[in-house]
């Protein structure tokens, strides 16, 4: 738990809430509340404290809420006396914030026998895991200051006696003396003294330790049967879902690697997440069901905030109800795949369903290495149930070579299912002779089983060596936890590399196929990936690469109208003004365009220094949409340049009031007035 100091460090009005969940909040969302740096933060993840905790969602009030803050103000308005601490820090203050009114008080002042006591009676019916009865004692310990709880166990009987005559000489450890001392004036509460727990006397007057394990389970009740994962998750979601989301998060397994595509020799990240729930939505009247997952992905480099790739993609789906049953009764594997620059980077994935508002994620470090590697190495290691052969010139997630599979990323199998082993090696710059092993090992160490399986890679001396896919059927095993390692080795028994995964053999014969949802594209579309590169290299800043990748997406599909403007929104970042104005005809017919097309070849002129067809063009640009601040700057430019300052003076005008940050135009201003 953090200490005093971090939450002496929060502003007043945190301070006060923590102090008011100070017995139903969680380790982690304590943790996590005090991780928070900003107060938008805070009030979201209090939003969702108390959501979670709300036995009618949907509706506008939260009885939990509510009767939690009417106890917490009753114990630290009524509590307080005779303590040195608040109503809401003392035992009293604490059990009844927790437990509420109790159903019954029985109080013990004015006795000669007893110090001051109290017994507070419960019913635990409506609480789990508790008697169907049961008492809270407190005593005035020495007779003064505040109620502390009593617990028979380490207390025991005599602690509530009186110092009297009778009282002096009698042995502390004599508990049945003690327990008839008490009897004689107040029954009830020698029982109290041997157990909390009605009829529960125990065997010859020795405490009993049940009531020390029901304390325990009375202080820890409100944090029970909590499910705090969202509070895990917060500090990586947050800011990415809506709030009514994320007090939904359900648990998932996923699988995220990189494998070089053999066709193009790029690397492609392919993941697959499969979430733990699937809520679907009936039409009502024509008996249809439906789902709509979302994902929403992002690649960050690994020291920096900046994403160098995002994306969304929708996942609908809608069938009658036995298609849904029949397909989706297992849950279901999303799986998707997108090309990615040498680097190293923190993937994060989103997969969000819009019914039920539920959500899923996970994010993970991936590396690219750059340029072609000396060494040969594995990628890609799945152990799957079904592995096919396809011709189709598509890319599909985790497809090796001309095989496709479909991992379940909860990695189980049935005793009598075919299980395979699928992997790629990417043989690099080695021209050598390779020499695989495939070993299978029980992890158990009482289990014996260990298989291993052989394969070998030629020796090639051509300049560039393919990458290799390999699949292998594995032998039965019996059910148990399995170890699955690929190795590569050199004709001298060099390791060259290594990979492992670990699997699980179920005692059931079969585990039931899950549907995998994932799209394909067509090898005549590859232009996207190398679109999608060139964009990654220009948030990278290198322009050459950006250039490269980007200008084969243009030689594949010159008419993509999205593909020539980034395009020749880059070649203005490398001067190349000339094939700006060639490449920018593309755009010249689409009405939609007209605006882009107009504004590339103004700044492809102003570059140039021909400043009047600059103005002749960003003019008509401006006509198209007057709202631009990049073309109201170049405008500016170009009428300072000719002379007009004037006009420059207009336009600068003009953009420093859609955009007042722009330091550099309001210096520029200035010195023209």
């Amino acid at each position: 738990m953090p200490g005093k100091g971090k939450k002496n460090e929060l502003p007043g009005k945190y301070r006060q809430w923590m102090d008011l969940v100070e017995y139903i909040i969680t380790k982690e969302e304590r943790s996590t509340f005090f991780k928070l740096t900003n107060d938008r933060d805070r009030d979201v993840f209090i939003s969702l404290f108390w959501n979670l905790r709300d036995p009618t969602p949907g509706t506008e009030e939260n009885q939990f809420k509510e009767g939690h803050i009417r106890r917490f103000q009753y114990a630290d308005k009524y509590f307080k006396f005779g303590s040195p601490r608040k109503g809401w820090k003392t035992d009293m203050g604490r059990i009844y914030i927790i437990l509420g009114e109790p159903s019954s008080k029985d109080r013990y002042d004015m006795g000669s026998t007893v110090l001051p006591a109290q017994i507070w009676s419960y019913y635990g019916k409506k609480r789990p895991g508790l008697p169907p009865s049961f008492r809270v004692v407190f005593w005035k310990k020495h007779g003064m200051g505040e109620y502390k709880i009593y617990e028979p166990a380490s207390d025991g009987p005599f602690s509530l006696l009186r110092k009297t005559k009778e009282t002096t000489g009698l042995d502390p450890t004599n508990v049945q003396a003690s327990y008839q001392l008490i009897q004689r004036e107040h029954p009830a509460l020698a029982e109290a003294s041997l157990t909390l727990i009605p009829d529960d006397i125990p065997y010859n007057f020795i405490p009993s330790l049940r009531s020390r394990q029901l304390l325990g389970k009375l202080i820890e009740s409100p944090r029970e049967h909590i499910n705090d994962t969202y509070a895990t998750n917060f500090l990586k979601y947050k800011g990415k879902v809506e709030v009514d989301y994320s007090i939904n998060y359900i648990e998932s397994r996923h699988r995220a690697f990189v494998l070089k595509d053999p066709r193009t020799g790029l690397n492609f990240v392919h993941f697959a997440i499969r979430p733990r729930n699937l809520s679907v939505h009936s039409s009502g009247e024509d008996n249809r069901y439906f789902f709509n997952f979302e994902l929403v992905v992002s690649l960050h480099k690994q020291k920096g905030n900046q994403p160098v790739f995002e994306y969304r993609k929708k996942f609908p789906f809608s069938g009658e109800r036995d298609e849904v049953l029949q397909k989706f009764f297992n849950s279901l594997i999303i799986s998707d795949f997108f090309p990615v620059a040498e680097g190293d980077y923190r993937l994060s994935v989103l997969l969000q369903n819009h019914v039920n508002k539920e959500f899923t994620y996970f994010d993970t470090d991936i590396s690219i290495p750059t340029g072609t590697q000396p060494k040969p190495v594995i990628s890609g290691l799945l152990i799957s149930k079904e592995v096919k052969t396809i011709d189709r010139q598509v890319f599909i997630p985790f497809k090796l070579g001309s095989m496709e599979v479909n991992p379940d990323p909860r990695k189980e199998f049935g005793s009598k299912d075919k299980i395979f082993a699928v992997f790629s090696v990417d043989p690099g710059n080695y021209s050598r002779r390779i020499k695989g092993m495939i070993e299978v090992q029980a992890i158990v160490e009482t289990e014996k089983y260990k298989k291993q399986y052989s394969f070998e890679i030629a020796a090639d001396n051509t300049v560039k060596t393919q990458t290799k896919s390999f699949s292998r059927e594995l032998e039965f095993m019996a059910p148990g936890y399995y170890s699955l390692a690929v190795r590569l080795f050199s004709d001298d028994g060099t390791l060259l590399d290594e990979k492992k995964e670990q699997f699980t053999i179920s005692f059931r014969q079969h585990i039931p196929d899950t549907t995998t949802i994932s799209r394909a594209v067509s090898f005549g579309n590859r232009f996207l990936y190398y679109h999608i590169l060139g964009l990654q290299y220009m948030r990278l800043n290198k322009l050459e690469k950006a250039e490269t990748m980007l200008n084969k997406a243009f030689n594949l599909r010159p008419d993509y109208g999205n593909l020539v403007k980034d395009f020749c929104v880059l070649l203005l970042k490398r001067k190349h003004s000339d094939r700006v104005l060639e490449i920018v005809e593309h755009l010249k017919s689409g009405q939609k365009d007209q605006f882009d097309y107009f504004a590339l070849r103004g700044k492809a002129f102003f570059q140039k220094g021909r400043y009047k067809s600059a103005i002749e063009n960003l003019s008509k640009a401006n006509r198209v949409y007057d709202s631009d601040v990049s073309v109201l700057n170049y405008l500016g430019f170009s009428y300072l340049m000719r002379g007009n300052k004037k006009e420059a003076r207009r336009l600068f005008s003009a953009s420093l009031r859609l955009d007042d940050q722009q330091k550099n135009i309001a210096a520029i201003l200035k010195d023209i007035d």
